[in-house]
């Protein structure tokens, strides 16, 4: 071991990456890999030095460049830096290892230490995407064969897969209850980082599976583009399971923007004229008018922004329930405002 100490001291802050690598190399000849590996990764602790530490770091990845990350069997300790509450290494090694786990590194290879310490690493990788984090922690778990972190995988995985066949026919209670579970636990954010479910698929998922849809939706529009899955419920053609969902989700503060509910409001409006008479449109105005008339309670929309299409719906539906009462009550607001309410044809 102190043979290996002694050829990392021979490097110097001012080599470059490859050339210290070389260096390791040509000074442990007579060792394996993982043996001179090994002595490098017990000698980090060792050292102080933050320019030394990084070529650890990159001599334990270079070991094993030619092969995948998922095969080097330092790769735990790689992970160690970037865990949700890692206390391994300062600023600028956390970065250097990002670099190694999503494969950028390479562009240090002719770079040296004391410039990487000179500008504190600003040109390195801030953070590994979550996927790909999952996907390594994924293979650590394989090769220690760990039975809890490979079960919460497979359970990630079954969930993943629901997702995806919820979009195109209505799973059973027990696997809606399995989905329902899995965003409630700490599982919840991996399954939405890996599961690449699309915006437009979502309103067939709501449609298909409207027991679980709520808790899906929540998640989904948690997300950072959670807009982009609130649009696509918004230009779609409107059923009445997605008015319930975005009733709740709009009631429990998870819709904020006003110009997207002028734009949902107006879609269901239209979307009750253009229905064909029958059973489904009664049930369709009525979930329109209820929808209404509970933001306007709760006060989380004016009614004077709203007052054409309002009274425009409630003149053509004024013999359904609940129409009356929200026409009454758009006709007293115009009337408060200076505005000449539309006469019913009742």
């Amino acid at each position: 071991m102190e043979k290996q100490h002694d050829s990392l001291m021979a490097a110097n802050p001012t080599l470059t990456f490859a050339a210290s690598f070389k260096l390791f190399c040509e000074q442990n000849v007579e060792c394996n890999p993982f043996t001179a590996g090994c002595h490098a990764f017990l000698i980090y602790d060792q050292t102080e030095e933050s320019w030394c530490r990084l070529i650890i770091l990159y001599i334990l990845y270079a070991l094993y460049a030619d092969t995948s990350l998922e095969r080097n069997p330092f790769l735990t300790f790689f992970l160690e830096f970037v865990t949700d509450n890692a206390q391994r290494g300062d600023v600028l090694e956390k970065r250097f290892v990002n670099c190694i786990l999503d494969g950028s590194i390479t562009l240090v290879d002719k770079v040296t230490p004391k410039q990487l310490c000179d500008n504190a690493g600003e040109s390195l990788s801030a953070a590994t995407d979550r996927p790909r984090l999952v996907e390594l922690e994924r293979s650590v778990a394989r090769l220690m064969n760990d039975p809890w972190k490979e079960k919460d995988n497979d359970n990630t995985s079954q969930v993943i897969n629901l997702l995806h066949e919820a979009c195109t026919r209505t799973l059973t209670i027990p696997e809606q209850q399995m989905v329902q579970k899995a965003l409630a636990s700490p599982l919840a954010q991996i399954v939405m980082d890996t599961c690449e479910l699309e915006p437009k698929q979502l309103p067939e998922l709501l449609n298909n599976n409207h027991l679980m849809a709520l808790k899906v939706v929540q998640a989904f529009v948690k997300q950072a583009n959670g807009k982009e899955y609130l649009q696509a419920l918004a230009t779609v053609p409107v059923s009445s399971n997605c008015i319930e969902v975005m009733h709740l989700l709009t009631l429990g503060g998870y819709v904020d923007d006003d110009f997207f509910l002028h734009i949902y409001i107006s879609n269901i409006i239209r979307s009750a004229e253009m229905m064909p008479e029958g059973p489904r449109k009664d049930t369709h105005v009525r979930m329109v008018a209820r929808f209404i008339q509970s933001l306007l309670d709760k006060k989380i929309i004016q009614i004077a922004d709203y007052m054409i299409e309002i009274q425009s719906f409630c003149v053509g539906h004024f013999r359904f329930k609940g129409v009356a009462d929200l026409y009454r009550l758009a006709s007293a607001e115009a009337q408060r405002i200076g505005i000449e309410p539309i006469e019913s044809s009742r």
